[in-house]
């Protein structure tokens, strides 16, 4: 099992759409949590800079579920904490961003996943 912190210090003098980290084809169990409230917005996307499976475009999608890399993600937005849950296995690599609105907000997220076979 695998857990990566970001914390504001890391992200506090990007804006826009920036990557966090790479979640590796076969991951399970994934979890992404953001552990400080922000105006920020987790996305998901391929390793094709153009395709985006969750929050990308600057449209942000409700709370649901949703296919992405032949697994379902979870995404609870409640107030300004994201999460973001998956079974797995992914059959692709997905990158996890965060949409950065603002250099003065705070950024901070974390994240757990499972590589079997790595």
């Amino acid at each position: 099992m695998t857990f990566l912190l970001f914390t504001s210090m890391n992200l506090s003098f990007l804006l826009g759409y920036v990557d966090i980290g790479l979640i590796p084809k076969g991951a399970r169990g994934i979890k992404v949590m953001e552990v400080a409230e922000a105006g920020n917005f987790l996305a998901v996307r391929s390793k094709d800079p153009e395709k985006y499976y969750l929050n990308g475009g600057f449209i942000i999608q409700w709370n649901g579920e949703y296919k992405v890399a032949g697994t379902v993600f979870q995404y609870d937005r409640t107030g300004d904490l994201e999460n973001l849950t998956a079974p797995g296995p992914t059959n692709e690599s997905i990158w996890i961003q965060v949409n950065k609105r603002s250099l003065a907000e705070p950024a901070g997220f974390g994240w757990q996943q499972n590589v079997l076979g790595v």
